[in-house]
């Protein structure tokens, strides 16, 4: 798990993941599920943003943890008043 969390906090994960979803929204791949109508290109279009979505929501949780850790070990010293 410490594995994943420290992945997702790199900033060449960001920008693998940018030119990754920005390249499954281009032609290439669009035209693959064309061959199904319509609804083919709205399931596959909607696939491709629930998993930058949750993507995005684990990246923003591996983060929280972090601060919530800080926290914790900072004690009630370091607490705003």
């Amino acid at each position: 798990m410490k594995k994943l969390r420290k992945m997702l906090r790199q900033k060449e994960f960001y920008i693998f993941l940018a030119c990754f979803f920005a390249n499954l929204f281009n032609w290439p791949f669009l035209a693959v599920p064309e061959n199904y109508g319509p609804s083919g290109l709205f399931i596959y279009l909607l696939l491709v943003w629930a998993i930058m979505i949750a993507l995005l929501f684990f990246i923003s949780r591996s983060f929280s943890e972090n601060i919530k850790g800080e926290r914790k070990k900072g004690g009630e010293a370091d607490a705003d008043v």
